[in-house]
């Protein structure tokens, strides 16, 4: 039995490849995303700080007590969720808030792995200034450069710690874009690092699994879910930013995610850029 953690950027796909994960029969239905286990990783997170360089050892005579400490709810949580569902081979979860803690998930969890789902940061933040538009909270095409590099600071936050602890073998990243255009091969790979028997994997069932009611969710008008959410995969948003950012806009995107952008191969549009052409 293994824990199965999915995690990335919001806007990044994750949802879709938590679809994916969860279309066979060993794992428990697509749920709503769950923020509690990432709390728990991020109190982790802060203690193990405090421990290292601030209190000397005053609460936790080691570093091993601290992190059974924090593994014991982690993994009673898994499992109380793990036995609601019918107690399946392997237990999938979804935060998208969980990415910058995804090395501790691994330090305090035997028997998890940790798939990250990682797209071209342009893309990514084209669709966070639509979610914001759909919010209210700024007007599609009258964003500023101070919008646009707020939300490409966040988009490189959210993978730097993790693309620290590489190389691990229970960690894997998924670009989105290999995803949505041969999602054979990337779901047959998937199978075979996670256990997960995805053999009957349908493309345009790719949600055949879940609790979600995706209709319900555009009913009530959530800004986060799109038109593509419990429907085929699709790769009709692969380089939709071209429709939302200015030139300068994608610019600054990849000065600020050069690192993101170059450990997955997304071609920039900047000249003299060494991914550029």
């Amino acid at each position: 039995m293994t824990y199965v953690l999915v995690g990335g950027a919001a806007r990044s796909g994750t949802t879709l490849l938590y679809g994916v994960l969860c279309s066979g029969r060993q794992t428990n239905p697509v749920l709503f995303e769950t923020h509690l286990f990432s709390h728990l990783l991020t109190a982790y997170s802060h203690a193990r700080y405090r421990f290292e360089h601030v209190d000397n050892g005053q609460f936790f005579s080691d570093a091993d007590t601290l992190r059974d400490f924090f593994s014991r709810p982690l993994v009673e949580f898994f499992e109380l969720v793990r036995a609601r569902y019918g107690s399946p081979p392997h237990l999938v979860l979804k935060s998208t808030v969980f990415t910058p803690y995804a090395a501790h998930a691994l330090d305090l969890i035997a028997d998890c792995r940790v798939i990250v789902s990682v797209r071209d940061p342009r893309d990514i933040v084209a669709s966070k200034l639509e979610v914001e538009a759909s919010q209210g909270k700024a007007a599609l095409g009258h964003h500023t450069e101070a919008d646009v590099g707020r939300v490409a600071a966040v988009v490189m936050r959210d993978y730097q710690k993790c693309l620290r602890a590489l190389p691990h073998d229970r960690l894997h990243f998924v670009r989105y874009e290999d995803l949505v255009s041969v999602p054979h091969e990337v779901v047959s790979r998937l199978s075979a690092w996670t256990g997960i028997d995805l053999s009957g994997f349908d493309p345009s069932h790719a949600w055949a699994n879940s609790l979600r009611d995706f209709e319900a969710d555009r009913a009530r008008g959530s800004a986060y879910v799109t038109d593509r959410f419990g429907k085929g995969i699709s790769d009709q948003r692969v380089g939709r930013y071209r429709r939302v950012l200015r030139p300068a806009d994608v610019r600054l995107v990849e000065t600020i995610c050069d690192v993101l952008m170059t450990a997955f191969r997304y071609r920039s549009q900047e000249p003299g850029h060494p991914e550029a052409g």
